[in-house]
């Protein structure tokens, strides 16, 4: 939270499993304590003073034997403590038997029945190979899609996809290190954004690439040519499509649009080198090797 408030980040959804966990002394630390623990600790005074909205989302590994019984236990689970956890989300490799969406059509379906509604944030897509992930999962329910890699391969998806509710979560710095696009110009994203699908930048996961959303945005606007009017858009399209309350969304997208004012007629001026001046950047030690950024504080030495 530190670190992305840093970045001017609003609204963090983490992923986390209520399972499994243990306390600082190895002793099983139970499900229902889990949510208490998080409360207490985002209740903190340096968690209040990072300005980041936390909220959780409970994440099932789609690979595992078990994981049509942990996505029934995140459902029961989610739907006892709703005040504090938003979202449900499917993670791991899809591009086998085990972890394709269609596996899981049933007990979503089942799941459905059950409970009020429960917002789904699903990784799909995340393949070199043409699949129907994307489409199987959002058979699942899913509001939000991670990664969508593949998308351009299904038309007919991705023309369900154009100018609809759903976002697609583009983890560009993720994909390229993992090897799913080595060619930035085979990357759907721009293609998406220029097309009416609604898409925002996610690091996927900041402490494995030890990046930034910096880098993110930077991958993106040098790539891509990236207009204001589109950079722009890409955090206010996370905020939109964040699986908040409205009573909560609101003042953060009425923040957002406050303090982007601020920074345009700061920034976006004439003399913006004069007025950076004193600015100390923050630079991850893949914005060093990927743009040979330097700053005298490095990511992977803050505290």
């Amino acid at each position: 939270m530190k670190a992305f408030g840093r970045e001017g980040v609003r609204y963090l959804e983490m992923q986390v499993s209520p399972w499994g966990a243990t306390d600082a002394e190895g002793r099983p630390f139970f499900a229902e304590d889990y949510s208490l623990a998080y409360q207490a600790r985002l209740a903190q005074p340096d968690a209040l003073a990072t300005g980041v909205t936390a909220r959780l989302q409970i994440v099932v590994i789609r690979f595992l034997p078990d994981a049509e019984d942990k996505i029934r236990d995140a459902y029961a689970f989610f739907d006892a403590h709703r005040d504090l956890f938003v979202g449900i989300n499917l993670d791991g490799r899809e591009d086998n038997g085990k972890g394709q969406a269609a596996r899981f059509t049933d007990v979503f379906r089942a799941m459905q029945r059950k409970y009020p509604r429960i917002p789904l944030a699903i990784h799909a897509g995340e393949s070199v190979e043409a699949d129907s992930n994307i489409r199987d999962t959002l058979l699942l329910g899913a509001d939000r899609i991670g990664h969508g890699v593949n998308i351009l391969s299904e038309p007919a998806t991705y023309l369900l996809l154009r100018n609809n509710r759903y976002l697609v979560e583009i983890n560009l710095v993720s994909n390229r290190l993992l090897d799913y696009v080595t060619d930035p110009m085979q990357r759907p994203f721009p293609v998406l954004l220029r097309t009416g699908v609604p898409v925002g930048l996610n690091t996927d996961d900041r402490g494995m690439w030890d990046s930034t959303f910096t880098d993110e945005y930077l991958t993106a606007v040098e790539n891509y040519n990236l207009g204001r009017a589109e950079t722009v858009s890409l955090a206010r399209n996370s905020l939109v499509h964040a699986f908040l309350d409205e009573p909560t969304k609101a003042p953060l997208l009425a923040n957002y649009e406050k303090a982007l004012a601020v920074y345009e007629a700061r920034y976006l001026t004439a003399d913006w080198r004069a007025a950076s001046t004193g600015i100390t950047p923050i630079v991850s030690n893949y914005g060093n090797k990927a743009f040979r950024l330097t700053a005298p504080a490095n990511l992977g030495e803050l505290r």
